[in-house]
């Protein structure tokens, strides 16, 4: 029998699917770090420093798919989280400088991966929200919950099974309960504004 070929062929193949599989989770875990960082960038309105790690990210990018499509059978699910992350990233930066937003062919990536990257996407603004009513910046408030709600929306008329769209059902129900409480949230701080306003205009008066 020639069964020791047969292994010595397969232990040969499994161990280039093993070495490339590290080389993949290791630029996976490193292009997830930088969106990270980049997103942190962003809070902190460092567009510069946003713009050097972009073009990182992007370059990354290219090279996960690469090595991915040597066996996209194997290797295909390592892309759904980078890409969920550098969608996240990219659109975040839209809004904050009102720009449209690139589409997942303009950024190369899967569908998927695009819009539960668009469900992260409402997390980030919900926290930037939050600070921003700590902070009593309310102006704008209601103009980024528009595009919340708008996300929302869409994403919540996506009618696929399951086995298409993953955990996208979830996310979206966590989206849901987020609006509902940014919503009381910020028409809380609308009202302690108005309060605080009309106040002052009786001192002023007095």
């Amino acid at each position: 029998m020639n069964l020791n070929n047969i292994f010595t062929e397969i232990i040969k193949d499994l161990d280039e699917l093993d070495t490339v599989r590290e080389d993949i989770l290791k630029l996976s875990r490193e292009m997830v770090r930088n969106c990270s960082e980049i997103i942190k960038s962003l809070h902190r309105k460092d567009y510069e420093d946003f713009k050097i790690k972009i073009k990182i990210i992007k370059e990354q990018h290219i090279q996960l798919k690469k090595l991915i499509n040597k066996n996209p059978l194997y290797f295909s699910k390592y892309l759904w989280t980078p890409e969920q992350e550098y969608t996240e990233a990219v659109l975040f930066e839209a809004v904050l400088l009102n720009k449209d937003f690139p589409s997942s062919r303009d950024l190369n990536l899967e569908p998927l991966s695009y819009i539960l990257g668009m469900a992260d996407l409402i997390g980030e603004m919900n926290r930037m929200c939050l600070n921003m009513i700590r902070e009593g910046k309310i102006s704008k408030l209601n103009h980024y919950f528009e595009i919340m709600e708008l996300i929302y929306d869409n994403l919540f008329n996506l009618d696929y099974p399951k086995g298409l769209l993953k955990n996208l059902r979830s996310k979206i129900d966590g989206v849901r309960k987020t609006l509902e409480n940014l919503r009381r949230n910020i028409s809380l701080s609308i009202q302690m504004d108005r309060l605080n306003s009309s106040l002052k205009e009786k001192e002023l008066k007095d």
